[in-house]
């Protein structure tokens, strides 16, 4: 299973009924210093994304005080196949955040967090430029 279909589950799942108050809640956070958007805005689909990577990878929910991807592990109801485990250990170890480019050393990237000043290298990456 690909990490997008795993994600478009794990959105799905976090995104129903049971979470509609923790949606709403993460929604008024997240937008709450540029207001709200209608769905004919043509930045609709750009937002909504960068909301929806927010809420499911650095968002703790509120009674577990974990994100959605790290609730899975450990509460969530959404059950995991054997083939999906590998899919979301991968993403458990993404890091969200700005990046600075440093350097290009063959088919490594070079990075540096701004925020917390970490250097990272994206080893074998396919962008190059």
């Amino acid at each position: 299973m690909s990490h997008e279909q795993l994600l478009d589950r794990v959105v799905e799942h976090f995104t129903a009924t049971k979470y509609e108050d923790e949606i709403i809640e993460a929604r008024k956070y997240f937008f709450g210093p540029t207001g709200n958007f209608e769905e004919d805005n043509e930045q609709f689909e750009a937002k909504m994304s960068l909301f929806l990577d927010w809420y499911i990878f650095d968002r703790d929910l509120r009674d577990v005080g974990l994100t959605p991807l790290e609730s899975i592990k450990e509460i969530s109801t959404l059950r995991l196949q054997d083939e999906e485990k590998p899919a979301l250990d991968s993403l458990l170890k993404q890091v969200h955040s700005i990046f600075e480019f440093r350097k290009l050393k063959n088919s490594d990237v070079h990075v540096r967090d701004l925020i917390t000043k970490k250097k990272y290298v994206v080893e074998d990456s396919d962008v190059t430029h």
